[in-house]
């Protein structure tokens, strides 16, 4: 694949995201080719990590190794 994107689950129901599963993918993507693409957080991690954003969209709140938002050549 040219591009993966990452997030956690948001709306009713929201499942945690697991952030070491994240950072095996985004190692996985930069042992390849491929382009890394964190979209968000989702709930549960967003509240977990003290993000305001409800689901943890805002890649300033995130711990640094998640502040990936590549793109496709």
């Amino acid at each position: 694949p040219d591009w993966v994107i990452v997030g956690g689950e948001s709306g009713p129901g929201a499942r945690r995201m697991d952030p070491a599963w994240a950072l095996d993918i985004k190692a996985q993507c930069a042992a390849g080719t491929t382009a890394f693409f964190m979209k968000q957080a989702g709930e549960a991690l967003a509240r977990e990590w003290g993000c305001k954003s409800l689901h943890g969209a805002d890649p300033a709140e995130w711990p640094p190794e998640f502040r990936v938002q590549e793109f496709p050549r």
